[in-house]
């Protein structure tokens, strides 16, 4: 971090966020050979990282490409924490559904026939 990042910017609870590109050759071996027998768990992006690969497999195929050389394709944006860290805390991410087009009975109904729903209160 004794460069300059290549990206900062401030979000709603004034926390600030900074990224910085790793370009020293040397650094970028140490990190390849300290994870190389590591375990790394997709906490949250499963879906996003499954598409990644299939993208690229999809490049090689279409445009006949090599399986040695890298193109830009194969890279695709993680964060990496580690588990051992005393503050690490996964909380659960709840996406909020507005504005159906059907009324919320009918939505329910619809979700009961692939899923187990459950009414529950929000009273504490």
């Amino acid at each position: 971090m004794n460069s300059n990042p290549i990206f900062e910017a401030e979000d709603d609870d004034k926390i600030i966020h900074t990224l910085w590109a790793i370009e020293d050759t040397d650094i970028l071996a140490k990190l390849h050979k300290a994870l190389q027998t590591k375990r790394v768990y997709i906490a949250d992006g499963h879906h996003r990282y499954e598409t990644a690969l299939e993208y690229a497999k999809q490049q090689r195929e279409e445009q006949c490409l090599s399986d040695i050389v890298l193109f830009p394709f194969d890279y695709m944006y993680m964060a990496l924490v580690s588990f051992d860290d005393p503050g690490f805390i996964v909380l659960p991410t709840h996406r909020i559904v507005t504005k159906l087009g059907i009324p919320s009975g009918e939505a329910i109904r619809r979700l009961g026939e692939f899923f187990k729903v459950e009414k529950v209160s929000l009273a504490n």
